[in-house]
Order: C-alpha cells, then structure tokens, then sequence
C-alpha cells in the first residue's frame, strides 16, 4: 500500500512539473508583405548648377541675384505604367524647401509593374485650399499659407538683387491662387527614357532636378527692377508659374 501512495505521489510531482515548464512560442508562419516603393531625391539649381544661397547669378534680364528661400509643393502625384493603367498617390501633398535637406528626400508606396512616365501638381490642389485647417505638409503655419479665401501659396522665391527697387533690394515671390483666372497650379508630366520597374526587389529613386531661374525666363522674361514683389494673385503671378513649370527634369534613376 505504501509502495502505491509512493508512485501516486510520484506520478503528481512529474504532473506538476511537467505544467510548470515554459512552452516555446508559438511559431508565427504568416510572410510580412512588403509594398514595392519609389523614392526621390531633389536637386536645386540655379541655371544648371548647384543651387547655393551664398552665389550670385545672373537671370534672362541680365539681374544679378542671390536666393535666399525657394519652396513649393508637390501633390497629386501619378504614375502611368506602359500599360496605360494609372496610379495616383493617396493624400499626396509634398512640401519642398530648400533650407530643409530631408524635405527633399521622400518615399512613396506604389503598386509593382512597369511604368512609362509620371506627373504631379507645383501647388496644392483647389478642393485642400478650401479643406479647413491642415495637418502635415498641409499645416497652415509652414509659411506657405496666406488665408481661407486665397488659400496655399503654390511656389515661393526670395532673395536679393542690386537691381531691385525695393528698399533693403529684396525681391519676393509669393505665387498662389487656385480658382478661375488666378489659378497658378501647374501640372509637371516627366517621362523615363526606359521604362521604371517597381517591385518588392526593385526600388527605384528618382533623381530630379528643379532650377530656380525658371522664375524668370520662358514664355515670360522677368525683370526684378519691374517686378521684384508679387504676393498677391495677380497677373504677374500667372507669368511666374507659367515660367516654373518648366523647372523640373529627371537627371537619372538608379
């Protein structure tokens, strides 16, 4: 009978024990997908070089002048692939400053396959001008906001010019205006000389360039003698921006 009490209480001990041990975790087979992406890397320049607030540069009218500030937006930006199909970029609003390195460098999500060219808006899109108050690249106090009536300022340039007659020879470009005539959004199509493949092992950036003496030239000349303030929606703002729509190019993709 005691030999029987024994191997009971044996047999609980080993019971006890055994429930006691740590089990390993439980091993997790599910795959984490992973979506394909674009990234970009933008390059400012001032007639082909180098963007650098400590240069003079000569503009289309023969203006010497030194930038001190050059920011914009970028939104609604879409990608054809070779099929035709398009695919646009959810909530896709960029603020570009040139004094804010990693506002220059950004990644976006994009489905996998093979795309021919892409576009995008220099500005914010009329419905977000007339949205409310903002968050993120949208926040109304980055400097790039005038009111709820006249809404984001598309592009912005500043600097200094010898030529300006401004009293401190300042001059300031403040583009904006969404609706009617006094709509400075301009669309930019950039194609790729081959075709841009995106995948879950294929990361592209995209290497573009955006040159600040556009403002001044082609279709209009600017003279900052004339025109050395625009910060209001008027018809030197409609020159302006369609003289910066041609400031982008791709330099390469790797």
């Amino acid at each position: 009978m005691i030999r029987v009490h024994n191997f009971l209480f044996i047999l609980f001990v080993l019971l006890i024990t055994s429930s006691c041990q740590k089990r390993p975790d439980p091993v997790n087979n599910t795959s984490i997908v992973k979506s394909p992406k674009v990234k970009f890397e933008i390059t400012h320049m001032a007639d082909g070089k180098d963007l650098n607030k400590d240069t003079w540069y000569i503009n289309q009218n023969g203006d010497s002048i030194r930038i001190s500030r050059f920011d914009y937006f970028i939104s609604n930006i879409r990608f054809t692939k070779t099929d035709g199909n398009i695919y646009t970029e959810p909530e896709s609003y960029h603020l570009i400053q040139e004094k804010n390195a990693p506002s220059k460098l950004f990644t976006i999500d994009i489905p996998e396959g093979s795309y021919s060219s892409m576009s995008f808006i220099i500005g914010v899109d009329s419905a977000r001008n007339v949205s409310g108050a903002q968050t993120g690249a949208l926040e109304p106090n980055s400097g790039m906001f005038w009111d709820w009536k006249t809404g984001y300022i598309m592009a912005k340039l500043e600097g200094e010019s010898p030529q300006s007659t401004n009293f401190s020879s300042k001059f300031i470009y403040h583009i904006g205006g969404f609706a009617g005539t006094e709509n400075a959004l301009r669309t930019v199509k950039l194609s790729f000389n081959n075709s841009l493949l995106v995948g879950n092992d294929k990361t592209p950036t995209i290497h573009i360039k955006a040159d600040a003496m556009e403002f001044f030239k082609t279709p209009n000349k600017i003279s900052v003698k004339d025109t050395y303030t625009v910060m209001s929606t008027t018809d030197a703002a409609q020159k302006i921006a369609n003289n910066y729509s041609d400031m982008f190019s791709i330099d390469h993709i790797d």
